[in-house]
């Protein structure tokens, strides 16, 4: 469990920094405008594309450990086609809103989106499968390829000389990860006796079928509820602030995304591991907790100080309209540690509803202070709400939080 943790974790270091070096050569090589439409899309594509999974990722990483192989196999393939068949839904009817007309001006944009998001939710998926199957470190080697890839082929497409109205950067963005898509495909199925290795014993701690059931549902419930700010906070800031405010906020949301990103790293193995019944829940737990507050730090200096840093290499109108944002982001992350460690334990304990609703109802909560805020503070407003959230967040689970963890430490199920 630690080397697949520590494995993602250190994947989502170098993706962030990489992801940093991709839009620094998109800020240099396309016009403000064009980063701002193309941050924008690829912020819109990933936000559906969680949206389509519907919380199949951390259902696979909770019960793909207790189930049988064949069980393993039937569920993976109908969670694919079903992702990919939302997505191309999802993705359809938001490129037909009012509001994304600013996003798509060539007719063909439409369809390369639509497109776009099928196959990010794939390789997301695919993630989750990895990860379910205790397989964490190969997710971290597709994700850091993914990285790689994407910066050589905007790189090439600039060089090309394309010139397609930001296109050019989600293509750059999306290519990489049709191809991984495939590989990861052509793998499972051609190792799937070695790969999916669900045996009767872990089998026979699966719950109930209608116990499963509800779990799914209330997870689509949580997964929606993350989600909302991310779908919406984008079209937010660029309907009321502008393209070039649009392009400044999602630069700096670059860096707030590998930081949400490195500690979403930590759950899905400790979630697969401490599942699995052969297991010794007590340590995972440890471990979780040392690595949760390792991560924490680490994210409020990433985030914090090392975040603005990194904006000057865009160009100071970039640090200038972004600094305070990663400033307060970075307090608001180092919060929320707790309410993760939280969240996480009641995954293990199938008991996820009282964190989804905390989650729904501070989604809300946040997505109108934006509206509120933004313009009046500009994107300080961004940073001022997700501060206030997450010290609500904090608030209504520390006490649960002190109820479920000393049940894990020790060792009960």
């Amino acid at each position: 469990m630690e080397i697949d943790s520590w494995s993602l974790v250190g994947a989502s270091v170098i993706n962030a920094a990489l992801g940093l070096v991709f839009w620094l050569a998109s800020a240099r090589l396309f016009p403000i405008a064009d980063v701002g439409r193309a941050s924008t899309m690829i912020a819109a594509a990933t936000a559906l594309a969680s949206v389509s999974l519907l919380a199949s990722g951390g259902f696979l990483e909770r019960f793909l450990p207790v189930m049988r192989r064949v069980g393993q196999i039937r569920v993976v393939v109908w969670a694919s086609v079903i992702s990919a068949s939302l997505a191309a839904i999802t993705s359809t009817v938001y490129s037909l809103l009012p509001s994304s007309e600013a996003l798509f001006v060539q007719s063909w944009h439409r369809p390369v989106f639509v497109t776009s998001v099928v196959i990010l939710v794939l390789f997301s998926l695919y993630d989750s499968v990895l990860i379910g199957l205790q397989r964490g470190r190969w997710t971290a080697a597709k994700n850091v390829t993914h990285s790689v890839l994407k910066l050589l082929v905007v790189l090439l497409l600039a060089w090309c000389g394309m010139s397609l109205l930001g296109v050019e950067i989600l293509l750059a963005w999306v290519i990489p990860a049709a191809v991984l898509v495939i590989v990861v495909q052509l793998f499972l199925v051609f190792s799937r006796a070695r790969v999916f290795s669900g045996t009767e014993s872990s089998a026979a701690a699966a719950p109930p079928l209608i116990d499963a059931a509800r779990y799914y549902l209330i997870s689509v419930g949580w997964l929606f509820s993350q989600i909302l700010p991310a779908l919406f906070l984008p079209l937010l800031v660029a309907s009321i602030a502008g393209l070039e405010s649009a392009a400044f906020f999602n630069i700096s949301w670059v860096i707030v995304s590998a930081s949400i990103m490195m500690m979403s790293a930590l759950g899905g193995p400790f979630v697969a591991r401490a599942a699995d019944p052969n297991s010794d829940l007590a340590a995972a737990t440890r471990s979780m907790i040392t690595m949760t507050i390792g991560v924490s730090v680490v994210r409020f200096l990433g985030v914090a100080v090392a975040g603005p840093v990194a904006l000057l290499f865009y160009g100071r109108p970039y640090f200038d309209q972004g600094w305070v944002l990663l400033v307060l982001m970075g307090v608001a992350h180092l919060i929320g540690g707790s309410a993760f460690l939280f969240g996480a334990l009641s995954r293990v304990y199938a008991r996820i509803g009282y964190p989804m609703m905390v989650q729904a109802m501070a989604s809300v909560l946040v997505v109108t202070l934006v509206w509120w805020l933004l313009p009046t503070y500009g994107l300080l407003g961004v940073g001022i709400a997700y501060l206030i959230q997450d010290l609500l967040i904090f608030l209504v689970t520390i006490i649960p939080l002190t109820r479920i963890l000393p049940r894990a430490l020790k060792g009960q199920r």
